[in-house]
């Protein structure tokens, strides 16, 4: 049965440690709701929310299968969800919404999103996941699905593995895997960092600031018995173009970065060309480009080179 499997299922800390994934799951559902739950009570501390009133909406990608679809409603479950008010809603469905909801003054190219029988494409770039769907908004704001949901794992987070591997090969595995397992909290916050530069990035940037933690350098020197500032002094650190800036700044060429980047939008496009050909493609008004990878330009960029291809 899935339950017994779902429950045996672990999952790895950037430090390697195991848990299981339903407790993991359950833990951040449960801090998200107590979240909301002291947000809505202190602006009305004399009227406390009352949990069994509240319709609970858990999200989740739209190529996930039912098995992956119940495993979060048990998750949910775990927190003291009732199952009778909860409701497991597809990331690009809300997303559309969403976009109904939307001013006309705020955003003007969507005017005619509310117009029954308008036909639309869902590109939802997120981290972990794309996701692409084709709904026709029918009345009462109601959604059908034009096509089956199509997508696949090229989201923001495998641009992180990529940038993972570049400074792996620049200060070593050795290196890398030591601070992920002994300074997870610093490492996440460069992982956070570089998130914040892949998706502001531009064609205009002819270099990156990388901002390096005391942890990197103590890692460093522990393990290759040197300094890391004597290490690039030394050019025992290599790199084309690769320059470090007082003590924990690293400057490095945007190219690189910008090679990262290409090598995840390149699959999200191959994705788009290939629903292109279907003949549901041919019936949309427009596109909705969403999710937090989304915002890269160089996304964008590649999104519509390949809409023009398309078109022209």
């Amino acid at each position: 049965m899935y339950k017994e499997v779902s429950r045996d299922i672990t999952l790895a800390a950037i430090n390697g440690k195991r848990m299981k994934a339903i407790n993991v799951f359950a833990g951040a559902i449960q801090y998200l709701k107590q979240h909301l739950i002291d947000s809505i009570n202190q602006r009305n501390p004399a009227n406390k929310v009352n949990v069994n009133n509240i319709q609970w909406v858990l999200t989740v990608p739209a190529i996930w299968n039912d098995a992956a679809k119940l495993f979060m409603r048990e998750a949910a479950t775990k927190t003291g969800i009732s199952g009778d008010n909860l409701v497991i809603a597809l990331e690009p469905e809300c997303a559309s919404i969403y976009c109904q909801t939307i001013p006309v003054d705020k955003l003007p190219q969507l005017v005619n999103m509310n117009a029954i029988g308008v036909k639309y494409m869902v590109v939802d770039i997120g981290g972990g996941t794309v996701d692409i769907t084709f709904h026709e908004r029918l009345q009462n704001g109601k959604l059908k699905e034009l096509y089956k949901a199509n997508g696949d794992n090229s989201g923001g987070t495998k641009v992180d593995q990529l940038f993972e591997d570049y400074l792996s090969k620049m200060f070593t595995k050795q290196v890398i895997d030591a601070v992920k397992d002994e300074h997870p909290s610093e490492w996440l916050e460069m992982l956070r960092e570089f998130d914040a530069n892949k998706r502001s990035l531009s064609d205009l940037d002819e270099q990156s600031l990388i901002k390096l933690k005391p942890s990197l350098h103590e890692t460093y020197e522990e393990i290759k018995k040197t300094t890391l500032v004597g290490a690039f002094k030394r050019g025992e650190i290599r790199g084309d173009g690769v320059r470090l800036q007082g003590k924990y700044i690293l400057k490095v060429p945007s190219e690189d970065f910008k090679e990262m980047i290409l090598t995840v939008t390149n699959e999200i496009c191959k994705l788009v060309k290939c629903l292109m050909q279907k003949q549901v493609f041919k019936e949309i008004d427009f596109i909705i480009l969403v999710g937090g990878f989304a915002n890269s330009c160089f996304v964008l960029d590649e999104l519509s080179i390949s809409l023009e291809m398309f078109l022209s």
